[in-house]
């Protein structure tokens, strides 16, 4: 067997290509983490100062599982609620003066409402666990929207903001 296995690797790097390919795979073994595949380092090495996440809360505040609830991972929400901001954004920065620089991070509670209830209004509209439901109601929710960024100490902030209500009802 021992022999059989020798002569087939023999045989098999004996061709070309596949010396090529062993040498270069003996080469990204040996220059290890500065090589791309071996490499430590990620493919997107820049990262944002500050993003945003957002989450859905019952009429006391306390958060609610999305997926459990409206059948939506939190990344479609989110996706939902980022297009309706940026176009609150676009018309806020046209409408705008020079005086009056609108930054998307800085937009008020009172600014993102539309938004926040826009995105409400869609999750009810397409609620997939509505059968599971049964015809229940939808009870009084709440949409939060998250700054995150690095302060001057750089250890993360968050700053919780209350976007989106809506008052319950059927779906």
């Amino acid at each position: 067997m021992a022999r059989f296995l020798w002569r087939w690797l023999r045989g098999l790097f004996g061709d070309p290509r596949y010396q090529v390919m062993a040498g270069m795979v003996a080469v990204a073994l040996v220059l290890g983490d500065r090589l791309f595949p071996f490499s430590s380092f990620p493919m997107y090495g820049g990262f944002p100062d500050r993003t945003h996440y957002v989450y859905l809360a019952d009429e006391a505040g306390v958060p609610l599982p999305m997926h459990d609830f409206f059948g939506y991972r939190t990344t479609k929400v989110k996706r939902i609620y980022s297009s309706e901001m940026r176009d609150i954004y676009k018309s806020l920065k046209a409408g705008a003066g020079e005086e009056d620089e609108v930054e998307l991070h800085t937009m008020t509670a009172e600014q993102l409402r539309p938004a926040g209830d826009a995105t409400l209004r869609w999750l009810v509209a397409n609620d997939r666990r509505r059968k599971q439901r049964k015809g229940a109601p939808v009870p009084p929710l709440r949409l939060y929207h998250v700054d995150v960024d690095v302060g001057p100490d750089g250890r993360l902030r968050r700053a919780a903001k209350l976007v989106g209500e809506y008052a319950g009802g059927p779906s």
